[in-house]
């Protein structure tokens, strides 16, 4: 278990600097001011960002580590977790970001679901013949 939580924590590190930077990008190309956090619910604030994708990529470390220890075919089902839940959060963001935010958020998902498959399958795999 503990080697997917360092998995997790790295994974969460990558996807956490991905994810700010794409929404630095995203910020300075439309010319708006960086705002590091805030009250507003419809915004993605870039430390908002930077934490969420930290913590989940923790999750799913946590996660990843009983599937892959508890099922064999536990990597595909990680997969399929790991869609689901993008689609979910994809959904809420349609509903609860304004207009301006609602492709970023897809794409900051997108990436916080590539890394995690690839680091827990990196770990998962690794020694398995």
């Amino acid at each position: 278990m503990s080697k997917f939580l360092k998995y997790g924590l790295w994974g969460g590190l990558l996807s956490a600097l991905l994810n700010t930077g794409i929404v630095l990008l995203f910020l300075v190309a439309k010319g708006d001011e960086i705002v590091w956090a805030g009250q507003n619910k419809d915004t993605l604030y870039p430390v908002v960002v930077f934490a969420v994708s930290l913590v989940a990529s923790l999750i799913g470390g946590l996660l990843a580590g009983s599937l892959f220890r508890k099922q064999a075919n536990g990597f595909r089902n990680y997969i399929v977790l790991v869609v689901v839940m993008v689609v979910l959060n994809s959904i809420a963001g349609e509903t609860m970001l304004s207009e301006s935010y609602r492709l970023l958020s897809h794409v900051t998902h997108l990436v916080a679901a590539a890394v995690s498959i690839w680091t827990m399958g990196r770990a998962g795999l690794r020694g398995r013949k």
